[in-house]
């Protein structure tokens, strides 16, 4: 079988991704909040939707939303530019040594951006992060989280 070259599988994955072919795809992944995204290369444990999450739907069950992302306290924690460099300000003072520089990537400050929204969505929903305590993202989050910081390339959080 003849391999593809990768920009003619994004280009076939992005038609896909107009059909409802990739609907029912979603819907099978259990991505059903309606914001959702499967992109390339995500992996299968990756498709989570924010209905997975008994503690993250507990943030917007009573309040008659349907995701996460639509969350006012979503959007002020995660998608605020102002509130994500307060905290990259704050890790900077309490970290001092152990701030990693290639956090704050000058070249691409989104990618800084996008680390810290995931972080603090994280805190937000179980309150704690760190090394012993992964959670995988939910698909509507990095969705989001990538159009309000959009890069050339992204890498896992």
């Amino acid at each position: 079988m003849k391999k593809v070259p990768a920009a003619t599988r994004t280009v076939l994955w992005t038609n896909l991704a107009r059909t409802s072919l990739l609907q029912k795809m979603m819907q099978g992944h259990g991505l059903h909040c309606g914001h959702c995204v499967v992109w390339p290369g995500q992996r299968r444990r990756e498709k989570v939707c924010c209905h997975h999450y008994p503690q993250v739907t507990g943030k917007f069950e009573g309040e008659g939303m349907q995701c996460i992302t639509t969350h006012q306290g979503f959007r002020d924690n995660c998608l605020s530019r102002y509130t994500i460099e307060s905290v990259i300000i704050l890790f900077k003072q309490s970290l001092r040594k152990r701030w990693k520089e290639e956090f704050e990537n000058k070249d691409e400050p989104h990618r800084t951006y996008r680390h810290v929204a995931y972080s603090n969505f994280v805190r937000w929903v179980w309150h704690t992060t760190g090394r012993k305590n992964r959670k995988i993202l939910t698909a509507c989050v990095v969705a989001t989280v990538r159009d309000q910081f959009p890069s050339q390339i992204y890498t896992g959080f």
